[in-house]
């Protein structure tokens, strides 16, 4: 499941212009706008054009000083975003200023208008834009909300009453005035009616929880729609615990059908890193996040259900059923089937299957993968299934019928393979690095680069585990040639973490060495490496599977997201042109009257 048509229709219908831009169109519709009314009042001088620009542009500022004064106490609503939310409503403001002018002329002439005609009737249309902009940042009843949006028109009305008193039609703007406010409140009850039957809160519910993730990290009232949204079910967590055999040091692996998602902190966003920190609360030197194959509709509802989950981990780490001896372990035979490697590990009798695609850019292997595989692998028992999500690229395949073919007969291979292999003592390490670069430019998580060495046999395996979400496409390979000119076989798979995703800022999220340079990868990957060579030791083992009930979002909630956005984004859109077709027929209608 993925948010492009959740990202699409939420920006169109919530993201504001640039500040910049917004500046450029408010100068350009002003001067234009106040070229217009010194023509339509017979003193076209210079002097009467720039009173009336500066005074447009000046009630802005007011406008915006007045809001933020009202709304200061909302943290979303920043001078500058208020100012943005003014300057947005003075661009539509006067160019329905500008098309109205231009209907009037045709209609009567120009010799038989002032600029208060066209302006008493433009300033009312303003109101939805102001509105609707307003009322999604702000937490504050819509009456209220509606009286600082009316706010924005009868500011900049004043000029214009000031410069021409005589001219002033004001029983003309105030029914225009009535039809916009009736408009701007049956449309905001129609976005409401739909939203709430999607997903159980109103439009201006919905759409504040998610700027409050967006802009100040707030994600309870997100959390708790999705709440209303969820449904229970079972995940399986399995937990591979080490212990030296000679010394204190302890880690683990955790993989779990959990997906860290949706996007920024809501959820099981960061599932990777708070088990990371987790781990290092109980003394480990790290617990490391493996994905089985999930999707967004594995998503956790919020914080309360992630704690759950780390509450079942942290039982089983302080269960402490190590046996005392050396573990024995296989490593790592490697099975390829057309598209499909998997590559495998079989610690004490649980086999870790680790399975990639690349170099084919693929996105999350679906649970589906797990069901397939069960009905057809009946020895599908304790055998933990890795989503390596390793490789991607602008555009990335869904996996076909064959793909599940071969995955089947990789698995079976894989298996058989591990069913002749001679056991040996295992000697294991655990090792971790940062990439300072990476996780400035969005591409790492807190958990980092995470290393697990392991050696039984004589042969030796690396399991390279990045906090990231995905990898661009080849940089697993290069990865693994650089380990293989040191004789060491590895495997590279990420957490998919969606702790740096976010449709507020514009990409879904940037996959490790899309900005971050190879050389800065690599010597991390280096780095992790001769830290574990050096401490490589006996290593005891023991495994723990659980099973945890927890709320899951569901791809159906998604499904219905998309859906409400796009019929709200619809109904937007619709409002706003009655709007800007009522104010126009009405200053049509009373002009010529």
């Amino acid at each position: 499941m993925n948010l492009e048509g959740f990202e699409r229709y939420h920006k169109r219908l919530f993201a504001l212009p640039k500040l910049h831009m917004l500046i450029l169109l408010t100068t350009l519709v002003s001067a234009g706008a106040a070229a217009e009314a010194g023509i339509l009042s017979a003193h076209p001088s210079y002097s009467i054009a720039a009173q009336v620009f500066l005074a447009w542009i000046a009630t802005t500022l007011i406008y915006s000083a007045l809001a933020y004064a009202v709304l200061r106490e909302d943290s979303l609503l920043t001078f500058k975003r208020v100012l943005v939310i003014a300057m947005t409503g003075e661009v539509f403001t006067l160019t329905l200023y500008l098309v109205i002018a231009v209907l009037l002329t045709l209609l009567k002439g120009i010799t038989a208008l002032s600029h208060t005609d066209l302006y008493d009737y433009a300033l009312p249309a303003s109101i939805i834009v102001i509105f609707f902009l307003l009322r999604s940042f702000a937490g504050h009843s819509p009456a209220k909300v509606l009286a600082l949006a009316a706010a924005l028109p009868v500011i900049l009305y004043l000029p214009s009453a000031v410069l021409w008193p005589n001219t002033l039609r004001v029983f003309k703007f105030a029914l225009v005035l009535a039809l916009v406010i009736f408009l701007t409140l049956v449309g905001g009850a129609e976005h409401s009616k739909v939203c709430k039957k999607l997903v159980q809160v109103d439009t201006f519910k919905l759409t504040r929880s998610t700027l409050e993730v967006w802009f100040s990290e707030r994600v309870e009232n997100l959390e708790y729609m999705f709440s209303l949204n969820a449904k229970k079910r079972r995940f399986e967590v399995n937990c591979i615990l080490f212990k030296a055999v000679n010394t204190a040091r302890r880690w683990g692996l955790v993989a779990a059908d959990i997906h860290p998602g949706p996007f920024d902190s809501v959820g099981s966003s960061r599932l990777p890193e708070q088990l990371w920190k987790l781990g290092k609360t109980l003394k480990l030197e790290g617990l490391m996040f493996l994905k089985k194959p999930c999707t967004h509709a594995d998503d956790l509802t919020s914080q309360r259900q992630v704690q759950k989950f780390l509450d079942a981990v942290k039982a089983c780490v302080e269960e402490e059923s190590f046996s005392g001896r050396v573990a024995k372990a296989v490593v790592a035979p490697v099975v390829r089937s057309k598209e499909i490697t998997v590559t495998c590990l079989e610690l004490e009798n649980t086999p870790l299957l680790l399975v990639s695609r690349s170099p084919v850019p693929t996105e999350d292997l679906p649970r589906s993968v797990i069901q397939h595989l069960k009905t057809r692998l009946p020895r599908l028992v304790d055998v933990v299934l890795v989503d390596a999500h390793n490789c991607i690229d602008q555009k990335y395949q869904e996996l076909s019928s064959e793909d599940y073919e071969a995955l089947e007969q990789a698995v079976s291979s894989a298996l058989n393979q591990l069913n002749h292999s001679e056991k040996h003592q295992l000697k294991a390490s655990l090792s971790h690095a940062d990439i300072p670069e990476a996780k400035k430019k969005g591409e790492l998580g807190e958990a980092g680069l995470t290393l697990l060495l392991l050696e039984a046999g004589g042969r030796k395996f690396a399991l390279i585990n990045f906090d990231s979400n995905n990898l661009r496409k080849g940089l697993r390979e290069r990865i693994l040639g650089e380990l293989s000119k040191k004789g060491i076989q590895a495997e590279v798979v990420t957490t998919d973490t969606h702790a740096h995703t976010g449709i507020y800022r514009g990409v879904k999220y940037n996959p490790l060495g899309t900005n971050t340079p190879l050389n800065h990868i690599l010597e991390a990957v280096h780095k992790a490496l001769s830290k574990a060579l050096q401490t490589l030791e006996p290593i005891q083992v023991a495994v723990h599977t659980r099973s945890v009930e927890l709320e899951a979002v569901g791809e159906e909630v998604f499904q219905r997201l998309q859906e409400g956005t796009s019929k709200s984004m619809k109904s937007f859109v619709c409002w706003l042109l009655l709007s800007a077709a009522a104010t126009i027929f009405s200053a049509v209608v009373l002009a010529l009257l």
